[in-house]
């Protein structure tokens, strides 16, 4: 007679079968403890981190983010995914007061700006708290109060700077491709991507915003000499 267990092995004996579900029984308790386990951590770190941020302790917010990412468990569970966008917006709001700090929040604010109404009433309020803070950190930093047309240049700015920090972080290794699973109405197809085609897709963006070619220039201001002809058949 053969005995099948769960996971779909079969056995010649009982006692091999059931010797093998003890050990998928320990296996499936073990790793529930330890997601358990893994749950608490995360949730008790929010929670230490809000308990800061209502207490107006940005040093401590700041440094209880820094803590988590030295952890292991954060390669997997950012906070920042875990608790989108609300981690994120505590984080932006202390590095504002704390440091003034504003590098990449204008561009997120942008990107969040025509989501925000999806979210929660908490989640509204500090996205409101997140722009205020970033306002003040800005006015402090040049002397006079922050007008529409500073923080449209201001996020403008960001993005440019996006940009050229994403065709640097590509140039390395530019012949480099990856493949990955896309489903489009059910169907599923592999797509392949280069970082020159990358690159390509930054440069069209700078483009866009400046209104102008992405030159031999703006290459060596951006990585100290031209590189356009590492890339191949791409033109600028």
């Amino acid at each position: 007679m053969i005995y099948e267990t769960n996971d779909g092995q079969t056995f010649n004996t009982r006692d091999s079968a059931q010797t093998h579900a003890n050990e998928l029984e320990q296996s499936r308790n073990e790793a529930s403890r330890a997601n358990a386990i893994r749950d608490k951590f995360i949730l008790d770190t929010m929670n230490k981190i809000i308990r800061h941020f209502n207490e107006g302790n940005w040093d401590s917010v700041i440094k209880d983010f820094e803590a988590y990412s030295k952890d292991g468990i954060s390669r997997y569970y950012r906070l920042e995914d875990r608790y989108y966008p609300d981690a994120s917006l505590i984080k932006r709001i202390a590095l504002a007061n704390r440091d003034g700090n504003i590098e990449g929040a204008l561009e997120f604010f942008d990107y969040l700006s025509d989501k925000i109404n999806n979210f929660g009433d908490n989640t509204k309020l500090l996205y409101q708290m997140a722009v205020a803070a970033v306002k003040k950190a800005w006015e402090r930093a040049n002397g006079r109060p922050m007008t529409d047309a500073d923080y449209k240049q201001a996020g403008v700015n960001e993005k440019l700077s996006s940009y050229e920090e994403m065709i640097i972080f590509y140039l390395k290794d530019p012949k480099k491709s990856w493949s990955y699973h896309s489903s489009d109405n059910g169907v599923d197809t592999i797509v392949t991507e280069t970082k020159k085609g990358m690159i390509h897709e930054y440069i069209k963006k700078w483009e866009n915003i400046k209104g102008r070619k992405f030159t031999k220039e703006d290459q060596i201001r951006i990585y100290g000499k031209p590189f356009i002809g590492m890339l191949g058949n791409i033109t600028v």
